[in-house]
C-alpha cells in the first residue's frame, strides 16, 4: 500500500473553517459569541465595509480588542504610514487614547471635506475664468 509522501501539513478542521469564512466574509453578521481566537485571523482579512457591518451586527459584544489592530492597518494603508505615525506620535505626547476605528473615520470625513472644498474652488474658477474669457470677448 502506498503512503502519501506529501510533506505538506495538513489544515487542521480549525483552519479550514476559519479558511470558509474568510471565503464568505460577506455573507457575515454578528459574531457575538465567537471565541478571539477565531476572529482574530477572520477579521484581520476584512475590508472596511465588511468591519463596518460585522461591527454594526454584533450586538452586545465590543470588537474593538480585536479590530483596532484592523482599523490602524488601514488608516496606515488608505492615509499613509507617515501620518499614522503622527497620529501615534502624538497620542504618546498627549497621553491620551483612541480607537482606530474612531481616527479613521475623523480622518477619512476630513480627506473627503477637504476633496469637497477643492471642488468647490475648481468650480468657482472655472466660473471665474468663464465670467473673464465672456467680459473680454
Amino acid at each position: 500500500m502506498a503512503r502519501n509522501t506529501n510533506k505538506k501539513n495538513p489544515s487542521s478542521l480549525i483552519n479550514q473553517c476559519i479558511k470558509k469564512v474568510i471565503d464568505n466574509l460577506g455573507y457575515l453578521g454578528d459574531v457575538g459569541d465567537t471565541e478571539i481566537l477565531l476572529l482574530d485571523p477572520i477579521l484581520s482579512q476584512c475590508t472596511i465595509q465588511q468591519l463596518i457591518h460585522i461591527e454594526e451586527s454584533t450586538k452586545g459584544r465590543d470588537l474593538s480588542e480585536i479590530t483596532d489592530e484592523v482599523w490602524k492597518r488601514s488608516y496606515q494603508t488608505d492615509f499613509g504610514v507617515i501620518s499614522a505615525s503622527l497620529v501615534i506620535e502624538r497620542i504618546h505626547e498627549n497621553n491620551v487614547s483612541y480607537k482606530w476605528k474612531i481616527l479613521y473615520e475623523a480622518k477619512k470625513k476630513d480627506v473627503e471635506d477637504k476633496m469637497r472644498d477643492m471642488e468647490d474652488t475648481q468650480k468657482t474658477c472655472l466660473t471665474i475664468k468663464e465670467f473673464k474669457r465672456l467680459v473680454i470677448e
